[in-house]
């Protein structure tokens, strides 16, 4: 199973052995360790919460805040550049005098003036790349195929591409859906804050907290367009057509899915075409 099923589908399974995995690399075959190191990089990405060291992390079993969600996805949709999250974005006092201003220069709300003020203004402060730029696109990448065809499929309502991923917690406690545009991010999350009972049954992030993402996402984008997304040029990448159980190279189009690859780590072997027998396979058949 590719990694691109699994996160299309939320897939515990693979989740985990994904995180067992890295964590073993990371800590030199000493898990704790590894896993002490993922939450130093969740942290980078911007989560202030601690992480629970163990591998129930890597479905999602420690608390964040709806505003770290929506900070951490918007990295992602900036392909990688991390940039300091303001709960206000301008100050004027009772004349109309700029008191504090920290409009971004690409907000697509914001006028023109402003939006070259800001322009200047952040001349010399660029973010911090946390992630390189071609992983910042793979993950969008990989989010654009949830809401294309998976567990946030109902985003498609919104009419609009987008991209993003639910989240459901133990027994339904938590619903969550965070999704993006090009130009917006979107944190939606239903739940109890001490969780005295679950939500009921069914009630996951793709059906109890995606509706309230597109109601929003659809009033505050009315009236403006959200084009496709697509990757940057400049960026070293390789997208090929990858079968999706074998994740080789595939032969044909059933069963497959186009992936995008860092230049030097895709895949090279080919996957076989209906009906071909592998050759490894004719001295065991004989």
């Amino acid at each position: 199973m590719t990694v691109r099923t699994a996160l299309v589908n939320s897939m515990n399974i693979p989740a985990v052995k994904t995180f067992i995995a890295v964590s073993r690399s990371l800590g030199n075959k000493n898990e704790l360790v590894g896993i002490q190191k993922l939450g130093e990089y969740a942290k980078s990405l911007g989560f202030s919460t601690p992480l629970h060291p163990d591998y129930s992390t890597a479905l999602g079993s420690s608390c964040v805040y709806p505003f770290e969600l929506a900070q951490v996805y918007a990295t992602f949709s900036r392909l990688g550049n991390k940039k300091p999250t303001y709960f206000l974005r301008k100050v004027e006092d009772r004349f109309g005098r700029m008191v504090e201003d920290h409009t971004a220069f690409d907000d697509a709300w914001a006028s023109l003036q402003d939006r070259v003020a800001a322009g200047y203004a952040r001349l010399y402060e660029p973010g911090e790349q946390v992630i390189s730029r071609e992983t910042g696109w793979i993950i969008t990448d990989l989010m654009r195929g949830v809401v294309r065809e998976g567990t946030g499929a109902p985003a498609n309502r919104l009419g609009k591409p987008a991209a993003g991923k639910t989240g459901t917690t133990n027994d339904s406690y938590d619903a969550w859906f965070t999704g993006f545009t090009r130009d917006l991010v979107t944190t939606s999350w239903v739940g109890y804050d001490m969780n005295p009972h679950p939500l009921g049954k069914y009630e996951t992030g793709g059906r109890a907290a995606l509706p309230a993402w597109v109601a929003y996402m659809k009033a505050a984008l009315d009236g403006r367009s959200q084009p496709e997304f697509s990757p940057p040029g400049g960026l070293d990448l390789v997208k090929l057509r990858i079968d999706n159980k074998t994740g080789k190279v595939a032969s044909s189009t059933r069963g497959s899915s186009e992936m995008w690859f860092k230049k030097g780590t895709e895949p090279k072997d080919a996957a076989l075409a209906p009906g071909q027998a592998d050759p490894a396979n004719f001295e065991m058949m004989r």
